[in-house]
């Protein structure tokens, strides 16, 4: 993880004198899933955040959350397909530049319906009726 510091007058709130954490545009790991996700799927990893921030959806609809792990998860309001974004903000109060807002552009996907087989093995004997 990259750690990003701004030389400035004083001690920062790290106790070292001149330096202070500067946060990053985070990103994200997997940016895409599917409509009907259930609530808490994992989207993906928050990437770029300095230890010890906290991490927020700004101003959102219910449609996101992050885990205590720093994952972006589905929330609880439902989501239909196409091109979405969400804001995460950062803050960590010894930082030049807290908080931060970065916007993440997510793709939604319709849900993979799995594929029928109605092959049966060679000695297999079927009765019955496929509808």
């Amino acid at each position: 993880m990259e750690i990003g510091f701004t030389v400035a007058s004083g001690a920062g709130g790290n106790g070292v004198s001149g330096l202070m954490p500067t946060l990053k545009a985070l990103t994200i790991a997997t940016d895409i899933f599917y409509v009907g996700d259930g609530v808490g799927t994992v989207i993906g990893a928050i990437g770029h955040r300095q230890p010890r921030s906290a991490l927020s959806i700004y101003q959102g609809d219910g449609s996101f959350a992050i885990d205590e792990n720093g994952n972006l998860i589905v929330g609880e309001e439902p989501t239909e397909t196409g091109e979405v974004s969400v804001t995460i903000e950062e803050t960590l109060p010894e930082a030049a530049n807290s908080p931060r807002r970065t916007t993440l552009f997510l793709t939604i996907l319709a849900p993979v319906l799995p594929s029928l087989d109605f092959s049966f093995p060679r000695n297999s004997q079927y009765i019955g009726q496929v509808i």
